[in-house]
């Protein structure tokens, strides 16, 4: 008979009323602190308390000031900054868009003290006002439209927790209505822009020069006249500003010379049409990119030109200039949405085509120790974060006599510094930014504390790219002075020592990737039913990496496992690996028909490179080794967290293919179990402490009739058809039969593998 008696939430209303109260003070306590702090007893009962002295029948929300509704403002702006321009000065900007907040929160029914400071209480608009605002007047995209959305109903969540759902969907709606309104009417004014450009131009027939001087003034679009040898003739303020040239420069030169080379006939070919056509509004619309006239090492930009006739002059034209670079970027998918800045392969391959041209330039990398759990954790704040840094770089540009590239490499921000005066400048630049990363970072009502690192390397000749990002990242673990704090402001305890021993044998191992020293041993994983039988093959190999090094001393990859990760060297060593296992196993099979499961480690945040995966993919199809004979073995935190959706897919389809996945360090890591459910795992790696850890009785003991965490997790991992492996138990330990294989501690060399082979024919 059960002693629990099921009440429904109807009989007992209050304890409904009162755990929704719970929730929403723990919702409270994680939208207010990011810090892992755990919170004790007594600060969620003072949270509550001071939530409920703050709760009003009469008021929807907290008492707001005017400051309140501007540091929201600054919150929005900021978030649509990293993707949007906006012709706004930022000052200017948190006033409006505070202004807007405030409008909003006296529609949900707040009460803000202190408006008059803001605007005035009088002249406040409605929702639809301020959504057509945004979409109109700001010249906002359709695109922008959902994170607009989500600011306004953090908004709601955040102040004003208590409004009706009714009040809400009310005022969401009417803000949506607006800006769709506003977006609507942007739209159809747009496309009459070019129109309008062309036809104020043809009214400049009589006197072609100065009207049509004063037409492509007035005209909204950058304008341009040429005449009919090709020349600019004229230019109004907004093409001087896209093109960085003043009008009398601009009429030195051709149409055809404000693209690049390779554009340039295509531009050619559209000038030719219009002017031969015999159509008094013939136009042709053609994509280009323009390089600054002045500094060739400046990245080109797209834009997109509207060329048509001048009815007066058949022999000249108009042209209307679009900048489309920021579409151009997010649709080729070589600039991240949230910030704006640039993809790892988009910078280097813009950072490659500046070094053919500088003189003095500097690379910079910025890491933050605790940014990949927070992206993991929290994806949005993540992104709101990067967009706060790379805002800042950019800014930081407006004072600093030099060009800055920014770009983003995994969780590192990196930074190209171009057209240097003095090597002061980067180090004035790291020093601001080294010292505004250590402090904690507002983003809302959150509080972020990073642990920054930053590496800087000057650019010398003959160096790419790729050379330059990675000196950066070994620059991150090197020892320098203290009042070079960029170069390595970690605090941690290592000595300069330790970090020396590291670089040496980080230049070891790449010395043996390039000279074909790398060397495998290999750990056999056998199952547990036949170790009796040592003849038996074993089920798997495990290939474990390492080098000799010059003075004859071994070393393994795990010795220098996160710097090879950091500094990118780990993508070179896996396909090494693999290729050289691959040689093994052919020679096994060919030679013994011995053919185990080679079991790959991926560790760190391996999995996640897209590319090193499809190179693994191409070295295993072009051996005789099948798909079905490789298993990449992944660390439980690695596929863990909100980013890890693309990866899981990027697994899936390999094991489409006939590769096998197993999961390691499971227990160790936190790893959901809808993810273990996701994925065909083949099998799950489970170390000893962490076998100890989840195993209440003592070892030496029969194990109790009550079952331990240990049982538990096996039990799950069979229902879903996984194979357990023990890694490490000793030989007569009694939850060894528990496992269906076992990884032997001892290692064997190729030798030693080709004689067990052997012997079990």
């Amino acid at each position: 008979m059960s002693l629990h008696h099921h009440e429904s939430p109807e009989q007992h209303p209050a304890r409904t009323e009162e755990a929704e109260f719970d929730e929403r003070v723990r919702t409270a306590l994680r939208r207010c602190v990011v810090d892992t702090t755990e919170f004790t007893a007594a600060e969620i009962a003072q949270s509550k308390a001071d939530i409920a002295a703050m709760a009003v029948v009469t008021a929807p929300g907290l008492e707001l000031t005017w400051q309140d509704a501007r540091e929201f403002g600054a919150r929005w702006y900021e978030a649509l900054l990293g993707t949007t321009y906006l012709a706004l000065d930022p000052h200017e900007a948190e006033t409006e868009f505070g202004r807007w907040t405030a409008i909003l929160l006296t529609h949900l029914g707040a009460e803000i003290t202190g408006l008059d400071q803001l605007c005035d209480p009088s002249a406040l608009d409605c929702p639809e006002a301020v959504g057509r605002d945004l979409s109109y007047s700001l010249r906002l995209a359709a695109e922008a439209l959902g994170p607009c959305v989500r600011l306004l109903s953090d908004l709601t969540l955040e102040y004003t927790p208590y409004c009706p759902r009714s009040v809400r969907a009310q005022v969401v709606g009417d803000f949506a209505g607006g800006f769709a309104s506003g977006l609507r009417d942007r739209v159809r004014e747009e496309q009459n822009v070019i129109a309008e450009g062309l036809t104020r131009a043809r009214m400049a027939a009589a006197e072609r020069g100065q009207q049509l001087h004063n037409t492509a003034l007035a005209t909204v679009s950058a304008t341009l006249g040429i005449n009919r040898q090709g020349q600019i003739i004229e230019a109004n303020a907004a093409a001087q500003s896209l093109l960085g040239q003043p009008l009398q420069s601009l009429r030195r030169h051709h149409l055809t010379d404000i693209a690049v080379e390779d554009d340039r006939a295509g531009l050619a070919d559209a000038v030719t049409t219009v002017l031969k056509s015999g159509h008094d509004n013939a136009t042709v619309r053609t994509d280009f990119r323009t390089p600054a006239l002045k500094t060739p090492s400046r990245l080109p930009r797209w834009c997109t030109a509207t060329i048509g006739k001048i009815t007066a002059d058949p022999h000249g034209a108009v042209v209307l200039l679009e900048d489309t670079t920021v579409l151009r970027v997010l649709e080729d998918g070589l600039a991240h949405d949230g910030s704006g800045a640039l993809t790892e392969d988009a910078f280097l391959r813009h950072v490659n085509l500046s070094l053919e041209h500088t003189r003095a330039a500097a690379m910079l990398t910025i890491r933050a120790g605790n940014w990949p759990d927070l992206d993991r954790t929290c994806a949005e704040l993540g992104t709101q974060l990067l967009a706060r840094i790379v805002t800042l770089i950019h800014r930081a540009q407006d004072s600093t006599p030099a060009r800055l590239l920014v770009g983003r490499s995994n969780h590192d921000i990196v930074v190209f510094v171009d057209e240097l005066d003095t090597w002061s400048v980067v180090t004035r630049l790291a020093k601001e930014l080294y010292a505004w990363l250590c402090d904690p970072i507002r983003i809302g009502r959150h509080r972020i504390r990073l642990q920054p690192h930053l590496g800087l390397v000057p650019v010398e000749p003959g160096r790419s790219a790729l050379d330059l990002l990675r000196a950066t990242r070994v620059a991150l673990h090197q020892s320098t002075h203290h009042t070079e704090p960029w170069n390595n402001p970690s605090t941690s305890t290592s000595t300069g020592d330790h970090d020396r021993a590291q670089l040496e044998l980080l230049g070891q191992l790449t010395h043996a990737l390039e000279h074909h020293e790398l060397q495998l041993d290999y750990q056999p994983i056998d199952r547990i039913a036949t170790q009796h039988c040592r003849t038996r093959p074993w089920a798997g190999v495990r290939a474990l990496p390492f080098w000799i090094a010059s003075d004859g001393a071994r070393h393994n990859l795990t010795d220098v496992l996160d710097l090879a990760e950091n500094t990118g060297l780990l993508a070179s060593v896996l396909p090494a690996t693999l290729t050289l296992a691959c040689t093994h196993l052919d020679t096994w099979r060919t030679r013994y028909r011995f053919t185990p499961t080679l079991v790959l480690d991926l560790p760190g945040r391996a999995v996640h490179d897209d590319t090193l995966l499809s190179e693994l993919h191409t070295i295993a199809a072009q051996t005789p080794v099948t798909a079905e004979q490789l298993q990449y073995a992944i660390p439980a935190g690695a596929v863990a967290g909100p980013d890890t959706k693309p990866v899981l897919d990027r697994l899936a389809a390999e094991a489409q293919h006939g590769i096998s996945l197993a999961i390691t360090d499971l227990g160790h890591h936190y790893f959901p179990a809808e993810t273990l459910a996701s994925l065909p795992w083949s099998a799950a790696v489970l170390p000893r402490v962490t076998i100890e850890h989840l195993t209440h009785t003592d070892t030496t003991t029969p194990q109790d009739t009550h079952p331990s965490p240990l049982h538990a997790m096996l039990d799950l991992l069979h229902r879903l058809d996984i194979d357990t492996i023990a890694e490490n138990l000793r030989p007569h330990d009694h939850r060894r039969h528990l496992f269906t294989f076992h990884a032997e501690s001892d290692t064997y060399n190729v030798t030693d593998i080709a004689h067990h082979a052997q012997a079990s024919r």
